[in-house]
């Protein structure tokens, strides 16, 4: 009797194991999916993040080119402002020298005119 119950629940258990079979190939299907949807947005967030970097690194290299060109003009500023002081003081420079000249020379031909030979 026991044979003939096991031999009756044989079809059943058949159509359970199928029916197992079958919803472990779904989850299976289901499980990758959801594997890729996460790569897929993992992705996404890569290149999200890489977009939004390079982004930053461009605004900030536009800055530091800004500032840069505003410093050189500074420099530049600067340099010009010394070379106008340099040639100012070279004129002054000459200014004195030729008045130390023309006193030497006013001396020399006063003094000449007191000495009797």
């Amino acid at each position: 009797m026991t044979d003939e119950r096991m031999t009756e629940r044989i079809p059943d258990m058949l159509a359970r194991l199928t029916s197992l079979e079958g919803h472990t190939e779904r989850l299976e299907r289901a499980w990758q999916s959801s594997v890729d949807d996460i790569k897929a947005i993992i992705r996404s967030e890569i290149r999200d993040l890489k977009d939004e970097q390079i982004a930053d690194l461009k605004q900030t290299n536009r800055d530091l080119t800004d500032k840069l060109s505003a410093a050189f003009k500074r420099i530049d500023e600067v340099e010009l402002r010394q070379a106008q002081w340099n040639t100012g003081a070279s004129v002054i420079n000459w200014m004195i020298r030729a008045g130390i000249g023309a006193v030497g020379l006013l001396a020399g031909l006063f003094g000449a005119q007191h000495i009797k030979p």
